[in-house]
């Protein structure tokens, strides 16, 4: 895969803004900023890092003219949102594949716990028909004892 210098791709070279000293009124270096919302996409600029908070000085500074062609500013609002979509898929995909694992492990634990054997046999339960025959039976076997005994005496 070849390497990229993303700093080349987001920046030019020959811009002088790029090494301009930028402070806010508090006196603070300041360090360029990206916006990325759909009204400004791309769009650089600097800012108090207070801005909009209780210590803010209301530094505020575009890099640039509003110079942004109109395809730019409907295509770049629209790739950001399909971005935050596929991240997510991802999330959910994620989430979903973990839930599946441990899932798979609790397969895997029941059919080791169903293939060992077993040393208990587990009678089925009997049903009021089964009761009914064994004790028949039962009487039967009784009967057939007495009268064993009585041919003997």
């Amino acid at each position: 895969m070849r390497s990229v210098n993303l700093t080349k791709l987001c920046m030019e070279e020959n811009d002088n803004a790029l090494y301009k000293e930028v402070r806010c009124n508090h006196g603070f270096l300041l360090h360029m900023k990206t916006s990325w919302t759909s009204r400004n996409p791309d769009r650089r600029f600097w800012a108090c890092p207070y801005y909009e908070g209780l210590r803010s000085c209301d530094f505020w500074c575009w890099r640039d003219r509003e110079d942004i062609d109109s395809r730019s500013k409907y295509v770049i609002p629209k790739l950001i949102e399909k971005l935050v979509e596929l991240e997510n898929l991802v999330e959910s995909s994620q989430y979903i594949d973990n839930h599946a694992s441990v899932n798979e492990v609790e397969k895997v634990k029941l059919n080791k716990f169903v293939e060992e054997p077993s040393h208990e046999v587990d009678k089925p339960k009997e049903s009021k028909d089964d009761n009914c025959v064994d004790m028949k039976l039962q009487k039967l076997e009784e009967e057939v004892e007495k009268i064993k005994e009585r041919e003997k005496k």
